[in-house]
């Protein structure tokens, strides 16, 4: 099997990318404009890389994260790894997401989600009772 050149070199940015965060990263991916041309667009290529982080245990990613990259945090790393643990466990989807995060002239968005998190959000995706749920209730409505 063939592989492109730019297969390669997305592979490439990728791995660069990957090995400035902590080892406690279970799985990533990345996703949107960076990784797939969007219309009317002439490169990817400067586009932002958006990635997720799944992690076993928050505490321990934003700890070592913490040390090792300090300025991806907002305001938000005076209150220690702790705290950034607390928000994104008790506020909004147990996400945490470090944005406009500078890379080799891009910049990328990454956030960290918690395994169990992730497990219940591919569930509903993958389960098809919730997905013919969702397509009676959206046919409901028409």
């Amino acid at each position: 099997m063939a592989v492109s050149l730019k297969s390669v070199v997305v592979e490439s940015i990728h791995s660069r990318i990957l090995s400035l965060f902590p080892s406690e990263i279970r799985f990533a991916f990345a996703y949107g404009s960076g990784v797939f041309q969007q219309a009317n667009s002439v490169s990817s290529s400067m586009n932002m890389l958006d990635f997720i982080f799944i992690v076993d245990n928050p505490l321990d990613f934003h700890t070592s994260n913490l040390k090792l990259n300090r300025s991806h945090y907002s305001t938000i790393k005076v209150g220690g790894p702790s705290f950034v643990t607390k928000v994104q466990q008790e506020f909004g989807a147990g996400v945490f997401f470090n944005t406009l995060v500078p890379f080799e002239n891009r910049v990328i968005f990454a956030n960290a989600q918690i395994q169990e998190t992730m497990k219940k959000l591919i569930y509903l995706i993958t389960n098809p009772v919730v997905q013919i749920r969702c397509c009676e209730h959206k046919h409901s409505d028409i």
